[in-house]
Protein backbone atom coordinates (compact mmCIF):
# COMPACT_ATOMS: atom_id res chain seq x y z
CA UNK A 1 0.00 0.00 0.00
CA UNK A 2 1.29 3.46 -0.85
CA UNK A 3 1.29 6.18 1.06
CA UNK A 4 -0.60 9.02 -0.57
CA UNK A 5 -0.39 11.91 2.09
CA UNK A 6 3.24 11.47 2.29
CA UNK A 7 3.78 15.14 0.71
CA UNK A 8 0.61 16.89 2.70
CA UNK A 9 1.66 15.44 5.93
CA UNK A 10 5.22 17.13 5.70
CA UNK A 11 3.89 20.19 4.50
CA UNK A 12 1.92 20.28 7.62
CA UNK A 13 5.03 19.39 10.33
CA UNK A 14 6.84 21.97 8.10
CA UNK A 15 4.48 24.54 8.43
CA UNK A 16 3.68 23.65 12.39
CA UNK A 17 7.62 23.83 12.76
CA UNK A 18 8.25 27.12 10.69
CA UNK A 19 5.32 29.06 12.60
CA UNK A 20 6.65 28.15 16.14
CA UNK A 21 10.17 28.95 14.98
CA UNK A 22 8.93 32.21 13.64
CA UNK A 23 6.81 32.64 16.97
CA UNK A 24 9.37 32.06 18.93
CA UNK A 25 12.10 34.13 17.09
CA UNK A 26 9.81 37.65 17.16
CA UNK A 27 8.99 37.17 21.29
CA UNK A 28 12.70 36.37 22.03
CA UNK A 29 13.29 39.82 19.94
CA UNK A 30 10.74 41.46 22.07
CA UNK A 31 12.02 40.32 25.55
CA UNK A 32 15.30 40.32 24.75
CA UNK A 33 17.80 42.36 26.43
CA UNK A 34 20.59 43.54 24.74
CA UNK A 35 24.03 42.12 26.59
CA UNK A 36 22.19 40.34 29.01
CA UNK A 37 23.42 36.46 27.78
CA UNK A 38 20.16 34.96 29.06
CA UNK A 39 21.95 31.90 26.82
CA UNK A 40 25.09 32.12 29.13
CA UNK A 41 23.24 32.00 32.36
CA UNK A 42 20.70 29.81 31.38
CA UNK A 43 23.93 27.30 30.58
CA UNK A 44 25.31 28.28 34.10
CA UNK A 45 22.67 27.39 36.07
CA UNK A 46 22.68 23.55 34.93
CA UNK A 47 26.51 23.74 34.75
CA UNK A 48 27.05 23.12 31.75
CA UNK A 49 29.75 26.28 31.62
CA UNK A 50 32.73 25.91 32.71
CA UNK A 51 34.25 28.35 35.02
CA UNK A 52 37.58 29.77 35.59
CA UNK A 53 39.64 27.78 38.58
CA UNK A 54 39.52 29.44 41.92
CA UNK A 55 42.17 32.68 41.93
CA UNK A 56 41.71 33.18 38.25
CA UNK A 57 39.02 35.91 36.47
CA UNK A 58 37.48 35.06 33.47
CA UNK A 59 38.98 36.01 29.98
CA UNK A 60 37.62 37.12 26.46
CA UNK A 61 38.75 35.67 23.74
CA UNK A 62 37.68 35.66 20.02
CA UNK A 63 34.24 33.76 19.30
CA UNK A 64 35.09 30.33 17.41
CA UNK A 65 32.48 28.84 14.53
CA UNK A 66 30.41 26.44 17.42
CA UNK A 67 30.45 29.55 20.14
CA UNK A 68 26.61 29.86 21.25
CA UNK A 69 25.57 33.59 21.86
CA UNK A 70 22.51 34.91 22.08
CA UNK A 71 22.31 36.40 18.67
CA UNK A 72 23.53 33.44 17.03
CA UNK A 73 20.76 31.71 18.26
CA UNK A 74 18.40 34.06 17.44
CA UNK A 75 19.80 34.10 14.09
CA UNK A 76 19.47 30.43 13.80
CA UNK A 77 16.07 30.42 14.83
CA UNK A 78 15.41 33.09 12.37
CA UNK A 79 16.70 30.69 9.29
CA UNK A 80 15.19 27.96 10.78
CA UNK A 81 12.07 29.60 10.52
CA UNK A 82 12.26 30.97 6.98
CA UNK A 83 13.67 27.29 5.75
CA UNK A 84 10.61 25.77 7.47
CA UNK A 85 8.37 27.78 6.00
CA UNK A 86 9.50 27.39 2.58
CA UNK A 87 9.81 23.71 2.71
CA UNK A 88 6.03 23.95 4.15
CA UNK A 89 4.98 25.64 1.10
CA UNK A 90 7.03 23.88 -1.54
CA UNK A 91 5.65 20.54 -0.13
CA UNK A 92 2.00 21.47 -0.49
CA UNK A 93 2.54 22.29 -4.01
CA UNK A 94 3.87 18.92 -4.84
CA UNK A 95 1.35 17.33 -3.03
CA UNK A 96 -1.40 19.48 -5.35
CA UNK A 97 0.96 18.37 -8.31
CA UNK A 98 0.82 14.79 -7.01
CA UNK A 99 -2.91 14.76 -6.62
CA UNK A 100 -2.47 14.07 -2.83
CA UNK A 101 -5.95 13.46 -1.61
CA UNK A 102 -6.47 15.42 1.63
CA UNK A 103 -6.70 18.63 3.37
CA UNK A 104 -3.50 18.86 5.12
CA UNK A 105 -1.63 20.18 1.54
CA UNK A 106 -3.28 23.22 1.92
CA UNK A 107 -3.31 23.35 5.43
CA UNK A 108 0.71 23.63 5.51
CA UNK A 109 0.54 26.05 2.77
CA UNK A 110 -1.32 28.24 5.02
CA UNK A 111 1.02 28.06 7.68
CA UNK A 112 3.97 28.35 5.86
CA UNK A 113 2.93 31.56 4.59
CA UNK A 114 1.97 32.30 7.98
CA UNK A 115 5.05 31.93 9.11
CA UNK A 116 6.41 34.13 6.65
CA UNK A 117 3.59 36.95 7.43
CA UNK A 118 5.19 37.01 11.22
CA UNK A 119 8.61 38.07 9.81
CA UNK A 120 6.70 40.63 7.66
CA UNK A 121 3.45 41.14 5.77
CA UNK A 122 5.03 41.73 2.61
CA UNK A 123 7.11 38.20 2.68
CA UNK A 124 3.43 36.38 3.96
CA UNK A 125 1.69 38.02 0.95
CA UNK A 126 4.06 36.87 -1.64
CA UNK A 127 4.24 34.02 -0.24
CA UNK A 128 0.28 33.50 -0.44
CA UNK A 129 0.24 34.81 -4.37
CA UNK A 130 3.40 33.29 -5.97
CA UNK A 131 1.99 30.11 -4.48
CA UNK A 132 -1.63 30.79 -5.46
CA UNK A 133 0.14 31.67 -9.17
CA UNK A 134 1.69 28.24 -8.91
CA UNK A 135 -1.53 26.55 -8.01
CA UNK A 136 -3.49 27.67 -10.56
CA UNK A 137 -1.00 26.92 -13.21
CA UNK A 138 -0.69 23.50 -12.11
CA UNK A 139 -4.23 22.70 -12.39
CA UNK A 140 -4.45 24.20 -15.64
CA UNK A 141 -2.07 22.04 -16.86
CA UNK A 142 -4.10 19.00 -15.61
CA UNK A 143 -6.09 16.80 -17.91
CA UNK A 144 -9.97 17.62 -16.82
CA UNK A 145 -11.54 14.02 -15.64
Amino acid sequence: MEARNRFGALSVFFGIAGLLAAIGFTEAQRVRIPGFGHLLTWMDRRGWVRTPPPGQVPEWRPLGLLDLTDDRVLQWTLVYSVCFAIWAILMALVAEYECEESSSLSLGFILGALALYVQGFEYGMFALLSGGATLVLIRRGRPNL
